[in-house]
């Protein structure tokens, strides 16, 4: 045999090694802009399209471009194939045995492995035209599919990336107590019984705490991430029926949710058996979810009492209040629901004629009153102030700050974007204690603090 034929033979068989190997080792998430011609970068997303990019690429590049002048090292090996026999076919082999050394090196020292601070857990994110989108639609696939890589994290905006710490478990259920929704849709379909069952837990946040939502994403290890365009907002949703029975009931059982939302939760487990046992699919069945829907969350709309007059609501379960109050619990409520503030006034018994003053609040629909009374003990701080359906806990005095809130925070702490307004309002606070708040300088200090505090925050 010739080492013409063996050449090619080889190069048929590299070929299609190489191609086995990519199929079956190299992750496959196609989307958009990667399936794409290349033409002049990318389009902008979530108005990036002036981020800065890693030098991993460049090196990235440089490191392809030797390669590629290695390979075409091998060009007068092919020219003269036939005067080198054997001996020349080993010298190749050798040659690209020493350039696959080079390129295992090259993954070992990681020098192939592009840091752009994006979740290791790649689930799918959608892009959603409408504002709430129907059951049907879900149903339909209506939602435009993308997949999570495409949101670019290269800029140096604050938590670009997934913490390394896990969230705590009780932290997930405080924070849920405060952000998350268990829903039961019921919605007209064409089927036997003319309505449809959609059940489904969901946390809506800004878009700017994506990655606090990728993180809440990766520890349930279920579900997937909505981005509603026109509203600036993400959603994180659990649909599937095997999902909720196998990872979110169970998690909400261990850690229990201590607010009223407890109630609907427990309602929706409730639903949740009624579907695992295919009773929804029964005239029974479905009335009986109608009787459980009307006492949870806002009731039944006016469509859904009109389709079925004759529900009779179901009576809500009793919340018990907690023992105790568990911290990481309070921080991930907290960081669902708290403020941190800083207010400048005016104020004639002060020399430099201005009062600075902090406040930390959290707040929650009056019904959990006894449960704010119960926070208000366990912090040994505070006020409460209710007024219409709204329960607010306040802490304003400086030392209970100082000695009690703080200090809390800096050991169970806040997650996602508002850590930069709890930082801040650290940050007056030691100016403060500094009595700078005092002087013209501190209060310019204070002053350029506030204004980038909360909603005058920009992370562009």
């Amino acid at each position: 045999m010739s080492s013409i034929i063996l050449f090619f033979i080889f190069i048929l068989f590299l070929a299609f090694a190489l191609l086995a190997l990519n199929l079956l080792l190299a992750p496959h998430n196609p989307y958009a802009e990667k399936v794409n011609v290349f033409e002049c970068g990318f389009s902008s997303f979530l108005n990036q399209n002036r981020s800065e990019f890693s030098v991993s690429f460049f090196v990235f590049g440089l490191l392809f471009l030797l390669f590629d002048l290695e390979i075409i090292l091998i060009y007068p090996y092919v020219v003269s194939a036939y005067n080198n026999s054997i001996y020349g076919l080993v010298i190749v082999l050798v040659f690209l045995s020493i350039l696959t050394a080079g390129f295992v090196f090259e993954i070992g020292r990681g020098a192939l492995k592009i840091n752009s601070r994006q979740s290791n857990n790649l689930h799918n994110i959608y892009i959603s035209p409408v504002a709430s989108p129907s059951p049907t639609s879900i149903q339909n696939g209506f939602n435009k599919k993308l997949n999570l890589n495409q949101r670019r994290f290269y800029s140096t905006l604050y938590g670009a990336g997934p913490s390394d710490k896990n969230l705590d478990p009780n932290w997930i259920s405080g924070f849920s107590d405060g952000e998350a929704t268990f829903t039961v849709s019921i919605y007209k379909r064409n089927n036997k019984l003319g309505w449809g069952i959609q059940i489904a837990y969901s946390i809506e946040l800004h878009e700017k705490d994506l990655v606090l939502l990728k993180q809440i994403e990766s520890f349930f290890g279920v579900g997937s991430i909505t981005l509603r365009e026109n509203r600036n907002c993400i959603m994180y949703r659990v649909l599937s029926l095997k999902d909720i029975i196998e990872v979110i009931i169970p998690h909400f059982d261990k850690y229990p949710l201590i607010t009223q939302k407890r109630a609907d939760f427990e309602l929706f487990k409730s639903v949740v058996d009624l579907m695992n046992d295919k009773k929804h699919l029964t005239p029974e069945g479905l009335q009986q979810i109608v009787s459980i829907r009307a006492s949870m969350n806002n009731g039944l709309s006016e469509e859904l009492i009109n389709s079925f007059p004759n529900f009779t609501p179901l009576e809500r379960p009793i919340v018990k209040l907690p023992e105790s109050i568990n911290p990481h619990w309070l921080a991930g409520f907290t960081s669902a629901e708290g403020n941190f503030l800083v207010d400048i006034s005016k104020c004639s018994s002060h020399k430099s004629g201005v009062q600075v003053c902090l406040c930390y609040s959290i707040s929650q629909h009056s019904r959990d009153t006894l449960l704010f009374k119960t926070i208000q003990n366990y912090l040994g701080a505070g006020r409460l102030s209710i007024r219409s359906n709204l329960v607010e806990f306040i802490v304003k005095k400086f030392s209970d700050l100082d000695l009690k809130i703080i200090p809390f925070f800096d050991k169970y702490s806040i997650q996602g974007v508002k850590t930069l307004d709890y930082a801040d309002f650290c940050k007056v606070a030691l100016l403060m204690k500094d009595k700078a708040h005092t002087t013209e300088e501190g209060l310019v200090q204070i002053r350029d603090i506030k204004s980038g505090m909360n909603t005058k925050r920009n992370l562009g």
